[in-house]
């Protein structure tokens, strides 16, 4: 069967725990990736790079759910964190 890319993208990232307090750790098979969180309105709130097994610091922001878009070479994750 094909698998497209993205598919592999998505299940080769975890991000936990989901929910957090403050970080979130990102492991992944891309040896780099861009983060971008975005707020509940889809507002962008922060941008790091990233190797796997890093963490992503939400502590400054209120409770809530957030977006990361993950951008690796093998493509682009979305992941739903909430945080509270």
């Amino acid at each position: 069967s094909n698998v497209g890319i993205k598919e592999n993208t998505i299940s080769a990232i975890s991000v936990h725990p989901n929910p957090t307090h403050d970080v979130v750790i990102v492991t992944m098979d891309a040896s780099s990736a861009i983060v971008e969180v975005m707020d509940v309105q889809g507002k962008l709130i922060q941008t790091t790079q990233i190797k796997s097994g890093d963490q992503v610091d939400l502590s400054t922001y209120e409770r809530g759910v957030y977006t990361l878009r993950i951008k690796t070479e093998f493509g682009t994750s979305l992941e739903r964190i909430v945080k509270n």
